[in-house]
C-alpha cells in the first residue's frame, strides 16, 4: 500500500513537472514573403553555436533551419521564455541570419560560411523581440 502511494506522488510530482517545463516554453514567427525558399540561424550560443557580437556563423549546420518555402510561416519553438534566454547570453542581443536555400544548397554550408553568403542579418533584443510581437517578416 505504502508502495503505491509513493509511485502516484512521484507520477504526480513528475507530470507536474512536465506541464510547468511545457508552460515556459516561447516561440517566434517567421514570415517568409518573399519569393524563394529561406533558410535561418538563431545565433543563441549553445553547442557550436555563435553569441553575439560574434557575427559568424557556426561550423556545423546542425542547427540550421534549411527551408522556409515562399510566402509562408515558420514558428521556431525554443525550450524557455525569451526573458530567461536572454538573461543567460552575455549580451541583451542575439543575431538572427537569413539566407537562400539554393545557395546553400549549390554551395553547401562549408562555402557558404566562409563566404558569409547571407541574404540578411538581424541583430534583435529582447526588446526588439516583444516589440515585434515575436514575428520577424522577411524580408
Amino acid at each position: 500500500m505504502t508502495k503505491t502511494i509513493l509511485i502516484t506522488i512521484i507520477a504526480l510530482a513528475l507530470n507536474n513537472c512536465e506541464k510547468n517545463a511545457m508552460d515556459k516554453s516561447d516561440s517566434i514567427e517567421i514570415n517568409n514573403n518573399s519569393s524563394y525558399s529561406i533558410g535561418c540561424y538563431f545565433g543563441l550560443g549553445g553547442k557550436n553555436g555563435t553569441l553575439y557580437p560574434d557575427t559568424t556563423l557556426p561550423y556545423s549546420d546542425n542547427y540550421i533551419i534549411k527551408e522556409i518555402k515562399p510566402n509562408s510561416k515558420f514558428v521556431y519553438e525554443v525550450g524557455l521564455e525569451w526573458d530567461e534566454i536572454f538573461a543567460n547570453i552575455p549580451k541583451d542581443t542575439m543575431c538572427l541570419f537569413f539566407f537562400d536555400t539554393d545557395t546553400l544548397n549549390t554551395y553547401g554550408w562549408s562555402t557558404l560560411r566562409n563566404e558569409y553568403k547571407i541574404l540578411k542579418r538581424m541583430d534583435l533584443s529582447l526588446l526588439d523581440i516583444k516589440q515585434l510581437n515575436r514575428t520577424i517578416n522577411y524580408p
